[in-house]
């Protein structure tokens, strides 16, 4: 869910090192979550 957060405003144009520094989470945490594939609770 965050690093979703995290993509969306990004694409807005919010930088992703601004965005993690106010959720609380590592720049290297997020990239690590975006390239995993998706579990098996989120596919429908």
């Amino acid at each position: 869910m965050t690093a979703r957060l995290v993509r969306e405003l990004a694409t807005d144009g919010v930088p992703v090192a601004l965005t993690c520094r106010v959720l609380g989470i590592s720049r290297s945490g997020y990239y690590e979550a975006a390239s995993r594939a998706p579990g098996a609770w989120s596919r429908p």
